[in-house]
């Protein structure tokens, strides 16, 4: 019995610990490419759906285009930077979790300790 408790002791302290943070660092990159942060950055400016309106022959109808063309890139910029900024606080979120849970997890066996003699006392 002592001897798994020191094995115990021995992995919550090394490879545990490391467990944990390597899989903080994998749960803030999966929380990254959830919302493909790259991608959403290199299309900022690029028409929403790709709705595109082609000139026409006459002034009215170029004059038209143009106009819809640059409110389908201002609908794409917006909607872009919306799911940008949610993405930048999620991570940020999940960043902030992830740190809680690498402070606190060399103190969890001594809490458990601490909660089974307060139980028995």
């Amino acid at each position: 019995m002592l001897m798994l408790g020191i094995q115990f002791i021995s992995w919550w302290y090394s490879a545990g610990w490391q467990e944990i943070i390597k899989s903080a660092r994998r749960r803030i990159i999966k929380t990254y490419q959830l919302f493909s942060i790259s991608l959403l950055l290199t299309t900022l400016i690029q028409p929403w759906h790709r709705i595109i309106t082609y000139p026409g022959q006459t002034i009215g109808e170029r004059a038209r285009a143009l106009v819809d063309n640059a409110v389908s890139r201002l609908v794409g910029l917006v909607v872009r930077l919306i799911v940008l900024f949610y993405a930048l606080l999620l991570i940020l979120l999940v960043a902030l979790i992830s740190g809680l849970e690498i402070i606190v997890w060399p103190a969890l066996p001594l809490a458990a300790i601490a909660a089974v003699i307060r139980g028995i006392v």
